[in-house]
């Protein structure tokens, strides 16, 4: 009857199979698969993994592997291997290692050095593994960093909503009545003449229901204008001046001119023209007879 050796060996062959390429399949060390083919069991290995090896051997070759293994039990035996092994300890040094058989791939059991190992055993360990979605708890690591990251996403959200909101605030304030980014110009504008120009004083802010014609003109520049009436808020003009270009508005009582080219806007009441003194972005107010202060509430 053959042993296991020249079984093992008679079904490689047979199968054309070399010592190379069944190392490569099984993932197993080319030297522990010649002692197993030699019926050579007495090399230095633990016996749980020459039982997990010879039993992935055995499979690997299309073998009986319950009848292999039962031979092998035999094998040990009749030897009395079971007996006179070494202890564990000396290969493992103060490691204290299960007396009792374990099965390939159990938990408890620890694979070998040689970088075939860990894919051997990890590949018992799957297919003996039950179906299950999570093995136990999240691990803390995990939990911290899904915590980290809604973190994130809520200031980014949170800063997304300030930015509308400042964005919002900004328009609100450049298109509202008062308009409130624009500054006042408080100091007095400069009555412009033929010949010389004079400081005409500011008068107090009223709303007369005279109607009139006032003429707005860019001079020395280019100007972007807008022109309101104060007592409705009604827009009588707003748009480009190019340099010396004019416009003509008809308006009741006092409005209100804004340009953020101020300094290029000339404004004409009654043969009168009137030139800030300011530079940027201004705002100037003007009655039935020239500037006026600007309304502090309205």
């Amino acid at each position: 009857m053959p042993n296991i050796g020249d079984r093992l060996e008679e079904a490689r062959k047979r199968q054309g199979i070399s010592i190379r390429e069944a190392a490569e399949g099984t993932k197993i060390r080319s030297d522990f698969l010649m002692n197993f083919e030699n019926n050579q069991f007495d090399f230095d290995l633990p016996d749980v993994y020459k039982r997990g090896f010879l039993k992935i051997y055995g499979h690997y070759l299309k073998l009986d592997t319950d009848k292999l293994m039962t031979d092998y039990n035999a094998v040990l035996l009749g030897s009395s291997k079971l007996a006179n092994k070494r202890d564990s300890r000396e290969f493992f040094g103060r490691m204290d290692l299960p007396e009792e058989t374990k099965t390939l791939g159990s938990t408890d059991s620890a694979p070998p050095f040689g970088e075939h190992s860990p894919k051997v055993v990890k590949t018992a360990r799957l297919k003996d593994r039950p179906s299950s979605a999570h093995d136990g708890p999240a691990d803390p690591v995990e939990q911290n960093t899904d915590k980290s990251l809604y973190w994130k996403i809520g200031l980014i959200v949170a800063g997304t909503f300030v930015l509308v909101g400042l964005l919002a605030v900004l328009v609100n304030m450049l298109i509202s009545p008062s308009d409130p980014a624009v500054e006042d110009d408080t100091a007095p504008a400069s009555a412009v003449s033929s010949g010389s120009s004079t400081t005409t004083p500011l008068q107090p802010a009223t709303t007369p229901a005279e109607a009139g014609d006032v003429t707005i003109t860019a001079t020395g520049g280019n100007a972007y204008v807008l022109v309101r009436q104060e007592s409705d808020l009604q827009e009588l003009f707003k748009g480009n001046l190019s340099d010396g270009q004019s416009t003509t508005l008809s308006r009741a009582g006092t409005i209100r001119v804004v340009s953020p080219e101020i300094q290029n806007v000339t404004v004409e009441i009654d043969g009168q023209r009137y030139k800030s003194n300011q530079t940027g972005l201004r705002q100037t107010y003007y009655g039935m007879d020239g500037p006026i202060a600007p309304p502090q509430s309205r």
